[in-house]
């Protein structure tokens, strides 16, 4: 819980925008990020407290029990040392040409060289923007990754387009054997284009939550209605973020409503199921702030509600 509250504070808002790295990920706030990256970066904010000797009581151990007067740049790694030790020594090379340090008042005083050599003070934000890899920018980001989005249902979104849902066309690799078909239409083994929205039961209801939509040039299927989303930049306005919100919606709880049949024998019509969505998306949008405008009225027409 402590990780989680200081990746919330300290992540740059705009990294989401980078394909993260699946299975070494953590979720928060910000969107999603790789674990291995955060995990160095905070491991950073150690040998910051190594070298700058602050007063916590990890500093004052590390000084005087494993460098006993050596630098933390010289020293070198023992076989019988722990591994997180170790870890900390090998990321020297990484952060050596990033602590800068001057005379000031007769005491030392360190501080970070930035990329395009800035000094500034020492955070893990700094940190994060300057050693992080870069990956390549996808394009379709802003389609899961909004402000405004559920984290919920941004999650199964964003693993759905990954490519990474245990559906059954997956499981039959492992399962060869096993006769697996749809849960909703039992023609096929389910699999992600068959699930959204080929699927007869998804199809009515996409269709169904398409129809309360304004921009009607989405398509009926997910790559499409993703790449469709795309070409249009984000913007702050409400049919954006309900666009997003609505596609969002019907992939988590036809997901849901796919695992409740598996696992809890638990099946719900297109009609219960559209009314579920529906609900949720009016309980969304009335969080917002907006502005009493021709397209607000609109909205609160087709989504039967009314902002105060």
């Amino acid at each position: 819980m402590k990780l989680h509250r200081q990746l919330e504070m300290e992540l740059p808002f705009s990294s989401y925008k980078h394909h993260p790295v699946f299975g070494y990920l953590i979720h928060c706030s910000k969107g999603a990020q790789p674990l291995k990256e955060w995990n160095e970066i905070l491991l950073v904010k150690q040998i910051w407290r190594i070298i700058t000797k602050d007063n916590s009581l990890w500093s004052v151990w590390v000084n005087l029990v494993k460098l006993k007067g050596q630098s933390f740049w010289d020293i070198a790694p023992k076989q019988s040392d722990s591994w997180g030790w170790k870890f900390l020594l090998k990321l020297r090379d990484k952060v050596k040409d990033h602590v800068g340090a001057e005379i000031v008042n007769g005491s030392i005083k360190y501080h970070w060289i930035t990329n395009g050599g800035k000094n500034v003070p020492f955070s893990t934000q700094h940190v994060w923007i300057d050693l992080k890899s870069n990956k390549e920018c996808v394009s379709w980001y802003d389609a899961v990754w909004f402000k405004g989005y559920d984290p919920k249902q941004a999650f199964i979104l964003w693993l759905t387009i990954l490519n990474r849902l245990n559906t059954q066309d997956r499981m039959m690799k492992c399962l060869p054997f096993q006769d697996l078909e749809c849960d909703f239409c039992g023609s096929e083994a389910d699999s992600i284009n068959h699930l959204f929205f080929k699927c007869d039961f998804s199809l009515k209801v996409w269709k169904a939550m398409k129809n309360k939509l304004i921009y009607r040039g989405l398509t009926d299927d997910l790559q499409g209605i993703i790449q469709g989303i795309a070409l249009y930049p984000f913007k702050r306005n409400i049919w954006c973020i309900l666009n997003r919100l609505v596609v969002a919606a019907c992939v988590y709880f036809v997901w849901q409503d796919r695992n409740n049949r598996i696992f809890r024998k638990e099946a719900r019509s297109e009609d219960v199921l559209c009314r579920i969505i529906c609900s949720f998306i009016q309980c969304k949008l009335l969080t917002f702030k907006v502005k009493q405008s021709v397209v607000v009225n609109k909205v609160e027409g087709i989504w039967e509600i009314k902002w105060l």
